[in-house]
Formats: C-alpha cells, sequence, structure tokens
C-alpha cells in the first residue's frame, strides 16, 4: 500500500469550502482512478496547515494515474486558497485501527528522521509500540508511512475527540520518543489536526 500527501497552507476564507471540495468532488474523481483507495484531510484552523492524502493499493497504480491525480491535487489547493503546497509520496508500512473515526475525530502527525538504512528497524519499533498506543485514552487508529531512500517517516494517530487527543499527549509523547530512540532516529515536528474527511480505507497491516 502506498500514499500521496499534498500540504499546503490555506487561506482561512478556503478551509470548508476546500473540505467540502475533497468530500464532494476529489474523492469521487480519484475514486474513479484504478488503485486508489480512499483519501483523508487533516487541517489546523488556527493555522491553516492542511495535508491531503490519497491512499493506493501499489505504487505502479498511483504512479500510473499521475496524469489525472496531479489536476486534482491542484484544483483541491485552489479550493483551499492553497499557498506553499508540497507533494509527497511514501509507503503505508503499518495501519492500526482499533475503531473507525467519526465526525469528531482529531490526529496527531509526528514527522521523524533517521537513516535510510534502519528504516525496517524504525518498522518493529511502531509495531512493538502499538500495544501502547491502543491503550491511549480515545484511541481510533495509527500508521506508520515511510520514505525508505529519503530516511523519513510520519506517523498519524486519531483519536475520537479533541479532549482524548490532549489527554494522550504525555505519554504519547513517551512512546514516541521511546521508539524512534531504539533506532537512532530523530523527531522533527509534532502537529496536532482536525480529522476532516476520513475515508482512506487503506486494510490493516500490523
Amino acid at each position: 500500500m502506498f500514499a500521496r500527501t499534498t500540504s499546503l497552507t490555506a487561506g482561512q476564507p478556503g478551509i470548508d469550502r476546500g473540505i467540502r471540495y475533497v468530500r464532494d468532488e476529489a474523492l469521487p474523481m480519484l475514486q474513479d482512478i484504478d488503485g486508489c483507495i480512499g483519501m483523508s484531510t487533516l487541517v489546523d484552523h488556527a493555522t491553516g496547515r492542511c495535508i491531503i492524502t490519497s491512499s493506493w493499493q501499489s505504487a505502479q497504480a498511483m504512479r500510473a494515474g499521475h496524469p489525472r491525480i496531479r489536476p486534482v491535487e491542484d484544483r483541491c489547493v485552489a479550493a483551499f486558497d492553497g499557498m506553499e503546497s508540497t507533494v509527497d509520496e511514501w509507503e503505508i508500512a503499518l495501519m492500526f485501527r482499533a475503531h473507525t473515526s467519526d465526525e469528531a475525530a482529531c490526529a496527531r502527525v509526528s514527522w521523524i528522521e533517521g537513516d535510510p538504512d534502519t528504516m525496517s528497524d524504525t518498522i518493529d519499533a511502531f509495531r512493538a509500540s502499538m500495544s501502547d498506543v491502543e491503550r491511549l485514552p480515545g484511541f481510533a487508529s495509527a500508521s506508520l508511512l515511510l520514505d525508505r531512500t529519503g530516511g523519513r517517516a510520519v506517523t498519524t494517530a486519531a483519536f475520537d475527540t479533541a479532549a482524548a487527543m490532549a489527554k494522550s499527549r504525555a505519554k504519547a509523547n513517551e512512546i514516541r520518543t521511546r521508539a524512534a530512540d531504539s533506532t537512532g532516529a530523530y523527531v522533527i515536528e509534532v502537529a496536532e489536526f482536525e480529522l476532516a474527511v476520513s475515508n482512506l480505507r487503506v486494510p490493516e497491516l500490523v
């Protein structure tokens, strides 16, 4: 499984319009492309930061769809009044769900960098941490995305509510730091978002 992320800074008036565009127009268009298995959108209303993710059955399907995917992504950015957009492609290394997320869900995203040669160790470390993660209050799901060549990883943990996510911060930081340290990786950034569109439909990969 693979994923493609478009990260952008939205103009404040455009956030709600962008969410509607992703849900009502972009998602159906991408799902019409062979190999697409869904989309999600994370938004931070305070800063305008947004991350739009599409999920794919294989790297081949994702790359074969580029001519049709990129125009949809560009229209998403325009719908958000977006600025400074960047696109990244990832391997979906882990996906664990306690249950599906509802409309009140939020997510904490962590960006990690390390040695490209230790990416398999990173998978093992975060897989081992799932037993602790699933005990966090309000936990719904967690994923690990990898850029093996670049030595980059992104973890996303979804929670039922913003209150539950806030309650989990201290323990989640401990779990994250321990997993990263065990492979010599560094946590570069942690940010929290509203899970505005949740339709990735990636099967569990544990």
